[in-house]
């Protein structure tokens, strides 16, 4: 079985426990981690990362911000999220799942939907707290 994980950023200091998770899935599991923003550190040679564009998700976000509160804002955010799925779709043909952690946003729904596959989602106690968030 072939998993997916979508990130925000991997890897990030500040997230060690999926670091720590994503390293030992990948001794056991055919794994492959698709981060949404790049990032300057490096990832582990052992562990497969397909990395989207930041610059997208910064204008995205701009855009957003100067539209919020309009119906506008939000279908926007998922228009980003949408254009974020078909490029990681490239690279997850093979997939037989995909999971995430924080629910923040919708790249890996529109992901397991375009290839047909099921996914999950770890969520955490600061989700229960969190403000909605777009992005």
């Amino acid at each position: 079985m072939k998993i997916g994980y979508v990130i925000d950023k991997f890897p990030k200091v500040s997230e060690t426990f999926i670091y720590n998770e994503v390293e030992g899935l990948s001794k056991k599991q055919d794994l492959r981690v698709f981060s949404i923003e790049d990032v300057d550190e490096e990832a582990p040679e052992d562990i497969e990362v397909v990395y989207g564009k930041k610059f997208y998700r910064k204008g995205i976000k701009g855009i957003g911000s100067f539209l919020k509160g309009n119906l506008l804002d939000r279908s926007m955010i998922e228009t980003y999220y949408n254009m974020v799925a078909s490029k990681f779709k490239k690279h997850a043909d093979d997939l037989n799942m995909i999971h995430r952690h924080f629910p923040t946003n919708s790249v890996v729904y529109y992901l397991a939907n375009e290839l047909e596959i099921p996914y999950t989602i770890t969520t955490h106690a600061r989700d229960i707290f969190a403000e909605e968030r777009y992005g």
